[in-house]
């Protein structure tokens, strides 16, 4: 490796390296090279009768050296060109000396040569634009696909790690993206699932209601709601639904099983009808002494309905007179269980 050479001029450093003096070289002796090879073969043409297209050889050497050395070397190749043609081409011949007739000649041809010179350079320049762009462009998309790829992956691995099934609905209700929690829900393997029409998870009672659905879901944001989702197998168990839109042709369905809580739901039922054929008062109160069951009895005791008691703190309905502090009072009755 050329160490870089250090040049000062009105106090200021520029740096210039080998490789860039190299290139500068490069550039106009190309430009030279192509002047000495159109001169060369003009003077060939010429010599074995060919009497006209000699200007033509060197525009075409000034065409290269614009193309390839830039702005320099194309006003080399124009001067050289110019002195070259004088020189061989117009009388008198092997003379710098320029006859009257010839002049305008030589002044038509320099003209040409600045035009094609500065044409090149012009075209050259916007290719390069055009090539600089294109490349920024291959960039932008090559950093906007690998963005795209990592969302997908995070987005992959956010899905994959939820503990609820999420399904992908396209448009037309076809399966296009699903967790493993989705393929155990339905009882299959997720490869099953792409393609699957969402109506297959629909009871028959309620496949009217999924473009319906979809469309709530566009018009409000997120719509929760509950249904009979039904397994591969045609067991049929209760989901919790929260279904949104996933850009604009997408829809994203998070579903819970609920089966527990039904189950849960449908023991306090039945506990709350038992308590119900009781001819005894049963009064149910949360931690703060509010009313939250209050059954027949209670009703047929107390004198008041459920729907006016519950909601009710006990002892402000019934007015009770405390023979000490009620937090006291309560806080025994917690720590003691009476």
């Amino acid at each position: 490796m050329k160490p870089a050479l250090s040049l000062e001029k009105h106090g200021l450093k520029t740096e210039v390296s080998a490789p860039d003096i190299a290139g500068i070289a490069f550039r106009y002796g190309l430009a030279l090279g192509a002047v000495t090879v159109a001169a060369t073969v003009a003077v060939l043409t010429w010599h074995y009768g060919i009497p006209h297209g000699q200007a033509s050889i060197f525009l075409f050497a000034i065409a290269v050296a614009a193309w390839y050395g830039g702005l320099g070397p194309t006003i080399v190749a124009v001067v050289f060109s110019a002195f070259a043609y004088s020189y061989f081409f117009t009388a008198p011949l092997h003379n710098f000396v320029l006859s009257h007739e010839d002049l305008p000649h030589l002044v038509l041809f320099t003209s040409f040569a600045l035009l094609v010179g500065w044409f090149t350079l012009v075209r050259r320049r916007v290719e390069r634009q055009l090539q600089r762009s294109r490349d920024e462009l291959e960039i932008k998309v090559l950093e906007r696909t690998a963005e795209l790829q990592a969302s997908r992956q995070k987005y992959r691995e956010l899905i994959d790690a939820s503990p609820d099934a999420i399904f992908v609905w396209d448009q037309y209700g076809k399966c296009v993206l699903c967790n493993a929690s989705a393929a155990r829900l339905h009882c299959c393997a997720e490869r099953e699932l792409i393609g699957l029409s969402v109506a297959d998870t629909y009871v028959p009672a309620e496949r009217d209601l999924i473009r319906e659905r979809f469309d709530r879901s566009r018009n409000e944001g997120v719509l929760r709601f509950e249904r009979q989702f039904l397994r591969k197998n045609n067991e049929v168990v209760p989901v919790e639904v929260s279904l949104s839109t996933a850009g604009k042709e997408h829809y994203q369905a998070v579903l819970r099983d609920i089966s527990g809580r039904k189950q849960a739901e449908e023991e306090l039922r039945k506990q709350a009808e038992l308590l119900s054929l009781a001819h005894d008062a049963i009064i149910v109160r949360d931690p703060e002494s509010r009313i939250t069951f209050w059954n027949p009895g209670a009703e047929k005791t107390y004198g008041w309905t459920a729907a006016e008691a519950i909601g009710k703190v006990t002892h402000e309905l019934w007015q009770t007179t405390f023979p000490g502090p009620f937090e006291q009072i309560n806080a025994m009755l917690l720590r003691t269980g009476r």
